[in-house]
């Protein structure tokens, strides 16, 4: 199985740069690599998977925890701090790192176009993602979340949901941007994912909306559940391989491997297709230090399977090899909370994304991801500057009582919510001479906030 997209102009000339450090200790890995990636993250005070409820531990708001210590509700934190899902900035880096590596795209947890909760913020973080991969040639596609469906509705009107979600990914995701969606090049049709099932568990349900939706049949999107979660074939084709369940019991290399090497034999008899495997760098969850102290601790946390100098990856990339894996799912690129990130961090630098690379690629090359890493920098210094590094007694207030995130940062203030007294929204501050003396590993005026 192949996919393809039409590169760009840019694109094209970024991949002839040229690569430094090289390792060769790697052949090149044919199966093609996608990247899982969580849209989930904004700059508010209590975002849940920045901040948990930290809150309730240390009395701090999230830009105030990362200030004054240089860390989110994580064992590791981004190299360039929080930061938000819906920034262009950001997702160009994020884009170019993944090129950097060789993977080919990504795959966007998708929550569906509700109004609950924070869904519209994760949708219009999506529809941004989406675009930008596009528009850097990058390959996309989605992981389904059915969860999100609304348990208080009636089942006919829950199957209406379903199907208005799926009608949102046809006429507007693949009617824009179908050229770099993720298809298999034998039959040209859409690859997509749902993480679950977790609200409709019978097939017929999954089969006729994908036939309500798709009329024509070389549009219908082949569509996988999670492995452990889709037992029963409740996805019409079959499931991916997703790190967790008896993997977690006693993870040592061999028990790693053994994960693996089940699902790909679960796949080849049950005639699964396309076969999309796993590859991770470690899990480290943050629940029980994240969470309120009087939570009662879940069976799922508190988890680890080390990294093993690298071999957690280089197992699974073994795997996919011998088994004639179609796809190869990087589980993730940022989320944090689980420690199952590619992105690089101020704990371990470019690490975990190297590694990868060396089995993409064949080669490593820190330089050309440090300098993409340098150039974000200095395009964000000026906010950094003006905005993030201003002490209570220089805010100058920009707002009234009704202001929102987006009501002050359109009249050009910044808004960083704060426990201590002060305006929430601010009047820039004049730069430089605000980031005197930043806390360890934080983003500051200098270009190496990584240093």
């Amino acid at each position: 199985m192949k996919f393809s997209c039409s590169l760009t102009a840019a694109l094209a000339l970024a991949l002839s740069l040229t690569i430094t450090s090289l390792s060769m200790s790697h052949a090149q890995l044919s199966t093609p690599v996608m990247m899982h990636y969580m849209p989930w993250f904004t700059l508010e005070r209590k975002n849940t998977h920045w901040s948990m409820q930290l809150k309730e531990r240390d009395g701090l708001y999230l830009m105030e925890r990362y200030q004054q210590t240089g860390r989110v509700a994580a064992h590791y934190t981004p190299l360039i701090g929080p930061y938000s899902s819906k920034d262009e900035d950001t997702i160009r880096l994020h884009l170019e790192l993944l090129r950097q590596a060789g993977v080919k795209g990504v795959i966007i947890n998708w929550y569906g176009i509700s109004n609950r909760y924070d869904y519209p913020v994760l949708k219009e973080a999506a529809d941004t993602i989406i675009r930008l991969s596009h528009a850097a040639g990058m390959l996309w596609t989605l992981c389904y979340e059915d969860r999100t469906i609304d348990d208080d509705l009636s089942e006919e009107d829950q199957v209406a949901q379903l199907q208005a979600d799926w009608e949102y990914i046809r006429d507007v995701y693949i009617e824009q941007f179908s050229g770099t969606m993720l298809r298999d090049a034998v039959t040209e049709r859409p690859v997509f994912l749902q993480f679950g099932p977790e609200t409709f568990f019978q097939p017929k349900t999954w089969s006729n909306m994908l036939q309500a939706v798709f009329s024509d049949i070389s549009e219908r999107p082949h569509l996988l559940g999670v492995d452990k979660v889709n037992p029963q074939n409740v996805l019409p084709d079959g499931g991916f391989n997703w790190p967790g369940w008896d993997l977690f019991e006693n993870p040592t290399p061999d028990t790693i491997e053994t994960f693996h090497n089940s699902f790909y034999d679960r796949a080849q008899s049950a005639g699964w297709y396309p076969v999309i495997g796993s590859t991770f760098p470690r899990f480290r969850d943050y629940y029980v230090q994240g969470n309120s102290p009087n939570s009662t601790p879940k069976s799922w946390w508190n988890i680890t399977v080390p990294s093993f100098n690298g071999d957690t990856i280089a197992i699974s990339i073994d795997a996919a090899r011998e088994s004639g894996a179609d796809v190869l799912q990087a589980v993730t690129w940022n989320d944090w909370q689980e420690g199952t990130n590619f992105e690089p961090s101020a704990e371990e630098g470019y690490t975990q994304l190297l590694r990868l690379q060396e089995h993409i690629l064949g080669w490593v090359d820190e330089d050309s991801m440090r300098n993409a890493v340098l150039a974000y920098n200095d395009l964000k210094a000026s906010e950094w500057q003006q905005c993030d590094r201003v002490s209570p007694d220089h805010k100058l207030d920009c707002g009234t009582k009704e202001s929102t995130e987006v009501s002050c940062e359109a009249s050009g203030c910044c808004w960083r919510p704060s426990s201590q007294s002060g305006p929430w929204c601010f009047h820039k501050a004049p730069s430089p001479g605000v980031c005197e003396q930043p806390a360890p590993a934080v983003r500051n005026c200098t270009r190496t906030p990584e240093d």
